[in-house]
């Protein structure tokens, strides 16, 4: 179905970030993704993605916060982050 070729589709680039965590691209290709899926009239099943973003939460997403003062790179992960997480509906607390 369609919804098994986005997913996977989607799921490989969550694993293509989980390889490389601090790719502005690859994060920014994910987080769009993530929204096109908002507009489709079915539900794509995104739990490996979660999962994928839980684990940048806690790992990777501190210490590129503590930069984002003095990052350009940094503050541009940090929001596409930040969305993508609240799209995933991750606590960010």
């Amino acid at each position: 179905t369609l919804e098994y070729t986005l997913r996977k589709t989607i799921e490989g680039m969550a694993e293509r970030l989980r390889d490389n965590p601090t790719d502005v691209n690859d994060l920014s290709a994910l987080r769009a993704a993530i929204e096109l899926t908002e507009e489709l009239p079915f539900k794509v099943t995104l739990w490996s993605v979660q999962n994928v973003a839980y684990d940048l939460l806690q790992d990777i997403y501190p210490g590129v916060f503590d930069k984002k003062d003095t990052d350009e790179d940094a503050r541009e992960w940090v929001g596409h982050f930040e969305v993508l997480a609240h799209k995933l509906s991750l606590r960010m607390d």
